[in-house]
């Protein structure tokens, strides 16, 4: 009888503790952030003060596009044809050098200045 008792007890804190520990897990990371996407008129990029994209992995199947303006965080429909023109323009873009010719390794020469005219 008391070993039943102390199984019981045990099992019962083994329980309670595991309990604790999965509430403790933000429920955030174990699902989709966007639930529903923004499907009004197109919100001005001058407005977004951040742009969160998240790709589809093994918790959520879609892409998320998550943009923060002044009224909060709002989701935003990837495949839509301005939010891709918004997500492009806040890449990082690579500066080019400017207008110089590629010149050959044993080249001597200075550069030359390439016109657009």
């Amino acid at each position: 009888m008391r070993c039943s008792v102390f199984v019981f007890l045990a099992c019962m804190t083994l329980l309670s503790t595991t309990e604790v520990f999965a509430a403790r897990l933000p429920i955030q990371q174990l699902r989709c952030q966007c639930v529903k996407t923004y499907t009004g008129k197109p919100i001005n990029p001058k407005l977004i003060q951040s742009l969160q994209t998240i790709p589809a992995g093994a918790r959520c199947k879609n892409m998320e596009v998550i943009a923060t303006v002044k009224k909060g965080k709002t989701c935003l429909n990837p495949k839509d044809e301005w939010v891709t023109k918004i997500i492009e323009g806040r890449s990082v873009k690579v500066p080019t050098r400017g207008p110089f010719t590629t010149l050959p390794p044993n080249s001597t020469s200075a550069p030359q200045l390439t016109s657009k005219m």
